[in-house]
């Protein structure tokens, strides 16, 4: 009779002591817990300073940064993978870049994919390639390379233009800072430059 009188007094006070531990922990875990953000993006530079490796994909990843001569660079895509394990280039899908030039000009691209370099600083954006200024130029062109470092966005290959003065078709264009700092942004068209003048 006494055995089964402890054995009650015990259960009786377990059903109390332990919902009151489970709350304490639950309590302790949200004490301590920090906030995800699930809409956080992946700075860009740190996983191209890491060097993604093992067929890791990143999603919705984000760069932000100054040239040395002070553009602003904005970088996002939909998708980044490594070209293969240990590789310094990675590629990506779906890209967008900003560049907001020192004297107030912006420059909007868009690509259908591109490839991160590390070691270089650079990205290239390749496929259909949109390229949009605040001053009124619309070009479109199949390759284009811009410095992360430098102001310096390049279309080795053929670019189909319009602007304020029309329509113009060249064989490459350079988007450049001269090479002193306060030197203003140039936008030089080159090899071949066909331009159907609109009053």
């Amino acid at each position: 009779m006494a055995y089964q009188d402890r054995y009650s007094w015990a259960v009786s006070w377990l059903k109390i002591l332990l919902p009151m531990a489970a709350l304490a922990i639950l309590s302790t875990l949200f004490l301590f817990s920090r906030e995800v953000d699930l809409d956080e993006t992946v700075p860009l530079s740190r996983i191209v300073e890491s060097e993604v490796t093992g067929g890791e994909v990143t999603v919705a990843p984000h760069y932000s940064g100054v040239t040395r001569d002070g553009t602003a660079i904005q970088v996002t895509a939909d998708l980044l993978r490594p070209e293969e394990p240990g590789s310094e280039h990675i590629t990506a899908e779906a890209l967008n870049a900003r560049f907001e030039l020192s004297e107030g000009r912006t420059i909007n691209v868009t690509a259908a994919a591109g490839t991160l370099a590390s070691r270089d600083s650079r990205v290239v954006l390749e496929g259909e390639v949109d390229i949009e200024t605040s001053d009124g130029f619309r070009m479109k062109t199949n390759l284009l390379t811009a410095q992360l470092d430098w102001t310096r966005i390049v279309s080795p290959g053929p670019v189909d233009v319009t602007g304020p003065l029309g329509d113009l078709a060249a064989g490459a264009m350079t988007i450049m800072r001269g090479g002193e700092m306060d030197d203003p942004d140039r936008m030089v068209f080159e090899e071949g430059v066909r331009l159907v003048y609109t009053p």
